[in-house]
């Protein structure tokens, strides 16, 4: 297990190379959280150099590779300076997770194993939202508005929204659940990645958790209908943005650390299986 395995203190040269790089994709750094600023749901983006972070801490350097890094860190910035220069700036967003391994393979971490989770520091594309859209919003709200009705709290679908006297609930095309699915397959990513499995593997493991985030997306929508036709809208809306991407960041920060911990307990083994 990667937690076994004595892990060394970044160096000061490998702490002044990570922030050389930090500030030479500040520019694409900006306008990610300028979109998160705007587009709550890519929020979810922010948990991944936290995963790598603890990645590269609980883990021992490997050698490093300096071809690699420097051709995948001279790729970053040339995207970067291409997007800033000819547009549009997202276009940039490609160059966080390519510094990220270029810097990784120059230093040796965090290792090949969590290089895959890199990639979702690039939120979902607002086109596979689209693609989505009213389809999976509209589905999870029938299942709301069913529930509500038993409360006796009848409500009324108006589009992608439900409506009642006492509150109306809207949803987005981010309500369908593609942000959860990233973020599940960030968590299961990382979760593979802490237990030793090979980059594809982790990554594989990783979309194999990810669907898992539909039914609690529509589980959470099947709760917020009934809270919002009780009056408390703009909680239910809260509980949707920030509650639900939080709650199942934090279960799945939790798992990572369990499974790193060396517990051997049969639940434990039922889940590690899934996960990888």
């Amino acid at each position: 297990m990667a937690s076994a395995r004595g892990s060394q203190g970044s160096t000061p040269r490998e702490l002044v190379l990570w922030s050389l790089l930090v500030v030479a994709l500040a520019p694409t750094w900006s306008e990610l959280l300028r979109h998160i600023e705007v587009e709550r749901w890519a929020g979810y983006a922010l948990l991944v150099p936290v995963l790598l972070l603890w990645g590269a801490a609980s883990s021992s350097p490997e050698p490093a590779q300096p071809r690699l890094g420097g051709a995948l860190l001279a790729t970053a910035m040339g995207v970067e300076l291409v997007a800033l220069i000819a547009g549009p700036e997202r276009a940039g967003r490609v160059a966080l997770p390519l510094g990220v391994l270029g810097m990784g393979a120059l230093v040796g971490r965090p290792g090949r194993r969590f290089w895959p989770v890199a990639f979702f520091l690039v939120p979902v594309p607002f086109a596979a939202l689209r693609a989505t859209s009213p389809g999976l919003e509209t589905l999870w709200l029938r299942g709301g508005a069913a529930l509500a009705g038993l409360l006796g709290r009848p409500v009324t679908l108006a589009g992608t929204g439900a409506v009642s006297p006492n509150g109306v609930l809207g949803l987005s095309p981010a309500d369908g659940g593609l942000p959860l699915v990233a973020l599940f397959a960030a968590l299961g990513c990382f979760a593979a990645a802490r237990a030793d499995r090979p980059p594809l593997r982790a990554l594989a493991r990783g979309l194999v958790v990810s669907p898992l985030a539909f039914p609690t997306q529509a589980l959470a929508v099947l709760v917020a209908v009934p809270l919002a036709s009780g009056g408390h809208a703009a909680e239910a809306r809260a509980a949707l943005d920030y509650g639900l991407p939080v709650a199942c960041a934090l279960a799945g920060l939790a798992l990572a650390g369990w499974r790193g911990a060396g517990r051997t307990a049969p639940a434990r083994k039922l889940v590690a299986g899934a996960l990888g």
